[in-house]
């Protein structure tokens, strides 16, 4: 029922994208944090040391890419207020998906049950 509002009366588009972030983090929190030798990497951080710079490690550029992150809550840093307006982010996506999005046609054979169907309805 997500997106549903009004005992599913109205159908808000904004809030299917702002749920589908939502069910989408926490099936990322459910997953759990994986710890194995690869993803622990002791022996990275013995090599490389405190203070040690770990961007040139080649396990950093294997694995910096392996975090969720959101598409449209943000994590403003240092002071960067950019796209702090979520409504304004969701409401810009679902015009953009308006805008942009193309059914693909049916299977020839869907079309035709579906017609057999709408002959047998029409029948009876």
């Amino acid at each position: 029922d997500v997106g549903l509002l009004d005992q599913a009366s109205l159908v808000d588009p904004a809030t299917i994208l702002f749920c589908d972030e939502v069910i989408d983090h926490v099936k990322h929190f459910m997953r759990g944090i994986h710890l194995s030798p690869e993803t622990f990497a002791m022996d990275v951080i013995d090599s490389v040391g405190a203070g040690g710079n770990y961007l040139t490690s080649r396990h950093t550029l294997a694995h910096f890419r392996n975090f969720w992150q959101p598409t449209y809550f943000t994590r403003p840093a240092m002071g960067n207020k950019e796209g702090q307006d979520l409504m304004g982010a969701l409401n810009r996506k679902v015009l953009e998906i308006e805008q942009t999005h193309e059914v693909p046609p049916l299977e020839p054979e869907k079309v035709a049950a579906l017609m057999d169907l709408e002959k047998k309805w029409l029948k009876g």
